[in-house]
């Protein structure tokens, strides 16, 4: 891929942030004027929100051009870094006041909340664009997608929006991870997007990257041996004809080839023999030796199929009438005869080696080389066309699987979804747990079957958008009955809300068919706590409400302490495992290995790489598996990557060692 075509997609990435952005504008500002309007911070929070209401166009507009900006920015850092520009992407917001400053501090600590919620995603799309830039690595912060980018652009629209620097403190204070644009769906479109693109971290990518560029120790090696050519097969070098004596030598030798037998590098030696005297230079001859070489290493390569490595000992004449015409061969992994010599070497794994030559693309595989050996012409152009019927024949012979995958990936799909809408259940009762309120036994009640209805209406949001509204108000009155009511009104209206409550209650845990003594328990638990409510004496509900508010805080306190220290223990543990970080480097195309002696191919992975689909031609094989599932089969050894870094950098990197000096 050319500079020009890694920088289009960025700009397709920027493209498709600000257009999901821009379908999510409407929402966020109803959300924002919703919490203004509930803020207690009396008229300034009422005009606040009735702006941004009534002038929502004009807001969404600032939002996106101060988007696309920062963006932009930021898509330039990667190639040209600029240390005071990265510093300042983040928040570039005036210091010169205390207020500034609190704004500031809002708004990282919300940034690092939002990031920790959609790490993987973010992790996942740091590693493709740097597969893309071929780079070892781009970390969260000089991520063009990280929140604080998105953050920074709205806190410039309300800016821009309302220069009254009170509304605006006011508005950034009211921003939280629920009320702020919805990052999570963003990012896994962008992570999709590069996804269908073919850009995938692999395990060895950037090792394959450093062999086929070569550093500048590579590069002048090359020089020395081969003189002074231009490094790629572009029109002025390709314009370099052979000697027609020597090229009718070659052509000779080429029909004489054998097409069977173990592949060898005689051949290629013999041209210095058999060639006609004083048309091959001294460069011309470290070209056909260190040819061989590289042939030689790949025929010891036991990765390669034996059938494909005797294909690959087929075209060795043919190849080096390419790299004698053009010895851009050598110095760039882009070469047309290189590639197709890679496209030969990284699929031959799919033909099937217990119907060996009768495999249907073995066959194909081997027509392509016949046509190429019978065509005695030289032109690069043979390379092109041969590399783009081996494509054909892939895509052809990996139907079949594919359709098999497709079953598979929308099961898995479907199955993300459903962890997905547990997930968000989850999270919302945490979050309602956590703010310190809950009695203990509510909140055990919550987190064990609650979170059950609330999947459930989060499944249901699309035929019945009402339920979730219904779920979560159902839930907010439960909290609310069992508080302490300071007074005879908030008593009366408890025991006129009791009876829709427990009716509420009692069909949401019929659809989640949770019955038992264990339901029997809780709502006799629940009735004591109501008759204490209504009928603890009104002068001692000071000391009573103390003392439950102090439980409560401290319940949730713990409960607080605990999920962090579980969730540091977790991903302490993930990211010291080894066999997690093979996980993390798979993408769609990579290989494995499993115990059944099958190759399969990743068909499909989610954007958050916690589930995967492999697909297997030979034996039309198809295997779905967690992320967890495949790094115990690392772990125990019934599963390995199959390497897929470059053949051809890789021999010709040892070659050049083995060279005489």
């Amino acid at each position: 891929m050319s500079d020009a075509e890694r920088a289009a997609v960025l700009q397709a990435l920027i493209a498709l942030a600000l257009q999901r952005v821009a379908m999510q504008a409407d929402a966020f500002i109803a959300r924002l004027a919703a919490a203004l309007q509930a803020a207690d911070a009396g008229e300034p929070g009422m005009q606040a929100s009735l702006r941004l209401s009534e002038d929502r166009a004009a807001f969404q507009g600032l939002l996106l051009a101060s988007l696309q900006g920062l963006l932009q920015r930021e898509v330039r850092a990667l190639d040209r870094p600029d240390p005071d520009e990265l510093a300042h992407a983040a928040m570039d917001l005036s210091l010169g006041s205390f207020e500034a400053m609190q704004n500031k501090v809002a708004l990282d600590n919300l940034s690092q909340a939002i990031d920790a919620a959609n790490r993987q995603a973010l992790d996942m799309l740091g590693r493709r664009i740097a597969h893309l830039l071929r780079r070892e690595t781009i970390g969260l912060a000089h991520n063009p997608f990280r929140s604080a980018l998105f953050l920074s652009a709205v806190s410039d629209a309300l800016n821009k929006f309302d220069a009254n620097a009170q509304n605006l403190s006011l508005m950034l204070r009211r921003l939280r991870p629920d009320t702020f644009l919805q990052l999570g769906p963003i990012l896994e479109e962008l992570n999709e997007a590069l996804n269908a693109r073919g850009i995938v971290p692999e395990a060895a990518g950037p090792q394959a990257v450093r062999l086929a560029q070569g550093g500048p120790a590579t590069q002048e090696r090359l020089h020395d041996l081969l003189g002074p050519v231009v490094p790629s097969h572009s029109s002025e070098s390709s314009a370099r004809l052979i000697h027609p004596a020597l090229l009718a030598c070659l052509n000779d030798m080429q029909r004489q080839q054998p097409a069977e037998g173990l592949p060898d590098t005689a051949i290629l030696r013999q041209v210095r023999q058999q060639a006609p005297a004083r048309l091959l230079s001294a460069y011309d001859s470290n070209a056909i030796e260190l040819l061989a070489k590289v042939f030689e290493h790949i025929f010891q390569d036991e990765r390669i199929p034996a059938s494909i490595r005797k294909l690959l000992g087929r075209l060795q004449l043919l190849v080096l009438k390419a790299a004698l015409a053009d010895k851009g061969f050598f110095f760039s992994a882009e070469h047309p005869a290189r590639r197709l010599i890679e496209a030969l070497a990284q699929n031959g794994w799919a033909c099937d080696p217990e119907k060996g030559d009768d495999d249907p693309l073995y066959r194909a595989f081997e027509r392509i080389v016949d046509q190429a050996v019978q065509d005695c012409e030289q032109p690069l152009e043979l390379f092109e066309n041969m590399a783009a019927e081996l494509d054909a024949a892939l895509k052809k012979e990996e139907r079949a699987p594919e359709s098999k995958a497709s079953e598979a990936i929308a099961q898995a799909k479907q199955q993300e979804k459903e962890l997905d809408l547990q997930r968000q259940a989850e999270q919302d009762v945490a979050e309602r747990i956590e703010a310190g309120d809950v009695a203990g036994f509510v909140a055990s009640f919550l987190r064990e079957q609650w979170v059950r209805a609330l999947a459930m209406a989060y499944r249901m949001r699309e035929s019945k958008p009402e339920a979730l509204d219904h779920a979560r108000k159902t839930m907010e009155e439960l909290i609310w009955s069992v508080k302490l009511k300071a007074s005879p009104n908030e008593r009366k209206e408890l025991v006129g809300k009791l009876p829709a409550l427990l009716a509420q209650l009692g069909s949401w845990l019929d659809a989640i068919q949770w019955n038992g003594p264990e339901r029997e328990s809780f709502f006799a638990r629940l009735a004591e706590r109501h008759a204490t409510v209504a009928r603890t004496p009104l002068e001692s509900m000071p000391r009573h409400q103390l003392e439950m508010a102090m439980n409560v805080a401290q319940k949730a306190s713990e409960s607080r302490f605990s999920k962090l220290a579980s969730e540091a223990s977790e991903q302490k543990g993930k990211t010291a495992d080894e066999f997690v970080q093979r996980v993390n480097c798979l993408g769609r195309g990579s290989r494995v290995m499993f115990r059944d002696g099958l190759i399969y191919r990743l068909a499909w992975t989610n954007p958050r790489c916690s589930r995967f689909v492999f697909s297997a031609r030979q034996a039309g094989q198809v295997m779905s598996l967690t992320a967890d599932a495949l790094a115990q089969a690392f772990r125990e050894r019934q599963a390995a990557i199959v390497a897929t870094d470059a053949v051809v950098s890789r021999a010709l990197s040892v070659a050049l060692e083995e060279f005489p000096r």
